[in-house]
């Protein structure tokens, strides 16, 4: 379909395209490099931020569910509300915020969600 929307455009429009914005699907790479093959390829501001929200959690949930797989109860309700605390100014946390953040600092020995 993007393939559609290029040949509508003449040459020359094609030509002065000089960056084309969108998720990272591998289509649209092969589709602008065949019909623009001088622009440039960026991620669009919307999944850089989708991106860059989801990693921190998907680094929380190994922890969060080896805690949970190992039953240790203690822990599991530590970790409550460390999923939200990630996505928060640190110098905006509530008390109960900043014992998640601190609670998710102590959770691994390498520091991986906390890193994140």
């Amino acid at each position: 379909m993007f393939g559609l929307f290029f040949q509508t455009l003449t040459p020359e429009q094609r030509a002065s395209i000089r960056v084309v914005a969108g998720d990272g699907a591998w289509w649209i790479d092969s589709c602008v490099h065949e019909w623009c093959p001088n622009a440039e390829r960026a991620p669009d501001g919307f999944h850089i931020v989708s991106w860059t929200s989801d990693a921190p959690d998907k680094v929380r949930r190994h922890p969060w569910n080896q805690t949970r797989r190992d039953g240790d109860e203690k822990s599991v309700k530590r970790m409550r509300g460390v999923r939200y605390t990630v996505l928060k100014n640190p110098g905006k946390l509530t008390d109960r915020r900043s014992e998640a953040s601190g609670n998710l600092r102590d959770t691994d020995p390498k520091g991986r969600p906390y890193r994140s």
